[in-house]
């Protein structure tokens, strides 16, 4: 029962979703900006429609060289652990459909005081008219309980955008997360 539960809450009409991460990628005129090179961009804003008090992190990373779109959102995305410290383990849990899946992840404690996160998410993965699109968010904790030595992490929503601008691959990556380490008054 759970199983077609979870298929019927996260069938989402792709145009739809579509619209909704381009809408989230713009930066906006409230929106802070914290790092500004060429090829990297950052952004921090306060609140979305989903959630109106906790930060959102908005990224824009222009990648070069000769690499797929696909074989660049293999190294992104299907093992973090490879590249990205923070990660302790990560699996997919269960295939929805060839485009979405169930997501378990746990990470490095956020301060030195904090217990690692876990976090298990929805992760929708699509392509529309050659650009690739992500959403993820989690899911209810009757899913995986946490255990008792983490900390169970909330994803609002994560989205990212793949995308060929000017013969280079630009990546557009967002987040909404709530810890129970940080404040929502922290900014």
């Amino acid at each position: 029962m759970l199983e077609e539960e979870l298929r019927a809450k996260f069938s989402l009409k792709e145009d739809a979703l579509a619209q909704f991460l381009e809408n989230e990628a713009q930066i906006k005129p409230d929106d802070t900006k914290l790092i500004s090179e060429p090829d990297i961009s950052l952004w921090v804003t306060k609140g979305s429609i989903l959630n109106p008090t906790t930060l959102v992190i908005k990224g824009r990373y222009v990648f070069t060289g000769d690499i797929s779109p696909s074989n660049l959102l293999l190294l992104l995305n299907e093992d973090r652990t490879k590249w990205d410290t923070s990660i302790m383990h990560q699996e997919i849990l269960k295939k929805l459909s060839d485009s979405i899946h169930l997501f378990y992840y746990v990470t490095e404690p956020a301060l030195s005081s904090s217990l690692p996160g876990d976090f298990v998410e929805k992760r929708v993965r699509f392509v529309k008219d050659s650009v690739y699109y992500g959403y993820c968010s989690s899911v209810p904790e009757k899913v995986v309980a946490s255990k008792e030595i983490y900390s169970r992490g909330k994803t609002i929503f994560g989205g990212s955008i793949l995308k060929q601008e000017e013969g280079r691959n630009v990546y557009y990556s967002f987040s909404q997360v709530k810890l129970k380490v940080f404040a929502d008054v922290m900014w």
